[in-house]
Order: structure tokens, then sequence, then C-alpha cells
């Protein structure tokens, strides 16, 4: 800022006193013979300061000094306080208005501001770190709050997930109260052909699941285990989780790497809603040619092992988080 800054610049310009600092006021003083305002009826300052930092904020109308002669021509102006460097062109109008300039070849005035005492720097050091932390608290805030949102948003969903398969159900078993808490006693209800069983079973604390068949008499007989799968009630509140699945996706394309249409969007969305969910996820892909390595972490070779005379190549890397195998075979 103060590289090309002056205190005067002989026969050209001036400023009474010479030294001066923010917000003193200062005569500036002009010698209208030493430039192209010669002719001007009126002589204008357009002015700023530190490098035009907020642009065009003195204006002012320079008078004819009767002590100092005709050619030159002064007017009174407040410094900015917080300027270290004046800036400014003289015109032969307000703005808008001016036709004919004098800004020095091109490069402008410039006079030097009394440089503060080191008190000023560490108050400007103090607010310029205030500012810093407040940005940064803002930011911390707006990612906490997204994070909170997201949470929210995940647990909505699942509540909602949840209740749509327990009732997707009902028509043939379900459970009062439909929402069952570890430790708590539920009544199950089984409706085959319209004709309710119910028994009233307790709910261990540590059951994250309860697994239940269906039989026609105390001693068994005819039995209803829904196709050999068996019914399963999900269990709130337990003091054991329900261990994570391992869940593997066989996928042709995956965004960013390798996306040709909607699919590879779904895989990896999907994938990474399921990680989130605390389960194992792991994604087989093909090796392509076309692959974008540079969005794969830690991207190294495996193993390899032979399939129908056939040698797989193996290779192993991170995609936004997510494993993903790469195959490749000749």
């Amino acid at each position: 800022l103060m590289e090309n800054a002056v205190k005067s610049l002989d026969n050209v310009w001036y400023v009474e006193p010479s030294e001066f600092k923010g917000k003193d006021l200062i005569r500036l003083y002009y010698n209208i013979c030493s430039g192209p305002l010669t002719n001007a009826k009126e002589i204008w300052i357009h002015g700023g300061y530190n490098k035009w930092k907020d642009g065009l904020s003195i204006v002012k109308k320079l008078t004819k000094s009767v002590v100092k002669g005709s050619d030159w021509w002064y007017t009174d102006v407040v410094v900015p306080e917080q300027a270290l460097v004046l800036d400014w062109v003289f015109a032969d109008g307000p703005p808008q208005n001016a036709i004919v300039y004098d800004n020095n070849s091109k490069q402008d005035f410039h006079a030097i501001v009394t440089i503060p005492d080191e008190q000023y720097w560490v108050e400007l050091e103090q607010l310029i770190y205030q500012k810093l932390q407040e940005e940064r608290k803002l930011r911390e805030e707006t990612i906490h709050a997204k994070a909170e949102k997201t949470a929210q948003m995940k647990a909505e969903t699942k509540e909602r997930t949840l209740k749509r398969f327990l009732l997707s159900q009902k028509h043939i078993v379900y459970t009062e109260p439909l929402d069952v808490q570890a430790g708590s006693t539920v009544t199950v209800f089984y409706n085959p052909s319209n004709t309710n069983l119910n028994g009233k079973p307790d709910v261990q604390l540590d059951a994250y699941m309860m697994d239940f068949v269906f039989f026609e008499s105390k001693d068994g007989g005819i039995f209803d285990n829904k196709f050999g799968m068996d019914y399963h009630i999900p269990v709130s509140g337990g003091i054991v989780k329900e261990p994570p699945l391992h869940i593997i996706h066989i996928a042709v394309e995956m965004a960013p790497i390798a996306k040709v249409g909607g699919l590879g969007d779904v895989v990896t969305s999907l994938s990474r809603a399921v990680q989130d969910l605390s389960h194992n996820v792991d994604i087989i892909l093909p090796k392509y040619d076309c692959l974008n390595l540079s969005n794969v972490k830690d991207f190294n070779f495996h193993r390899s092992f032979f399939w129908g005379g056939t040698e797989i190549k193996v290779w192993h890397g991170k995609v936004e988080g997510l494993s993903v195998y790469f195959f490749w075979s000749l």
C-alpha cells in the first residue's frame, strides 16, 4: 500500500500538516498548472484510502487559494480512521460529471498516513482473530445443526420403516403394544383364518428380536413357520444389540468412479446408508480400464485366485468411505 506513497510532490501537491494520522483534519493543496487541469473552472478531489479499499469515499471541491497564489487550490479532508495511505485523483467536476482528470499518469496520487503505534496492530490483530473465531463458530454451529437434522431424519425414517414392517404383517401376526420394549410383557395375536390365538410371552432384557412359529395344538401337529422363515418381531431398548450384518453389493457400476446411469448413484448411496446403520458393507465391482482411480483411496493389489481354470485378480480400495473389491481376469 505504501510503495508509491509520499508526503508531497514538488510543485504538484502537498498536505498541511505534513505528518497526520487517522481522524485528523488536513488541508490538501494542488497546483492547477502542474497537469491537464490548467484551464479547468472547478477542481474536485475523488479519493479513497488503502488502495481504494472502500472505493470512492472522499469527494470534495477545492477552493482557489488567496495566500498561496491563483495556481494553488485547496480543500479540507478528514482522514479516515482506518487509513494507512490516502488515494485520490483530481478532476474538473464531481463524480459522473467530470470530463478531464489528473490521475498522475494513471498511477493516482498517494499520501502516507502516520503509522499507528504497536497498540494499534495488537488491537487490529485481536479484531481479526475475533472475526475468524466468529466465522469458525458459525461454521461449526451450521455443521452441528446439519448433523443433528440428519440424525433426526435417520431416526424418523427408521421408526417409520419399522412401523410399516410391523403393520405389513398385522393381518397375520401383531403385538399389543405395537412398539415392543425389552423387559416388558406383550400380547401376541395370531390370526389363521380369522381365529385369534393369543399368549403372553415375556420379552427378556437381552432380547433384540422375538422369534416364533405357531402350532395347531400344544403337543405339535401342523405348524406355520412362514414357509421356513419363521415370524420375527423387533424389540427395542434391550441390553444387547442386534449383531451387524455383513452385506455385499455386486454391481456393474458405482458413482463416482464408474457411472453410466442411476444405478451407480443407488449403489453408492444405499451402501452408505446401510453402513451408517452399523452393518459391514463390501462392494464388488469389475476393474474396468476406464475407472477413475483418483477417487479411490488406499488402492492396492489384494490377492488372486483361480476359478474354472481362469485366474481372477482382486484389488481393494475405499470409495467415499466404502470398502470396494475390484475383480479382473483375462
